[in-house]
């Protein structure tokens, strides 16, 4: 985490709204804000249970947690 003000202040979460307008925001119209609620709920079911993340070594941020839990637990 950086400092206030400097470049790595805000990337995650800048880089988690980029992903969100391009996969989501940017190629849909939502006729009510429930159709759009629901689509941005089924969006973030997908993208913390199955989406693969680089940054993760390909794995869904669910199973990463769950391989670190475990690791924590025998050590």
């Amino acid at each position: 985490m950086g400092t206030i003000g400097d470049s790595y202040d805000n990337a995650k979460a800048e880089a988690f709204f980029a992903s969100f307008k391009r996969e989501l925001v940017d190629h849909a119209h939502f006729e009510t804000k429930a159709e759009a609620r629901l689509e941005i709920i089924e969006w973030l079911t997908w993208y913390n249970h199955e989406r693969l993340h680089t940054s993760l070594q390909m794995q869904p941020p669910v199973e990463y947690e769950q391989h670190l839990n475990t690791e924590l637990q025998v050590a």
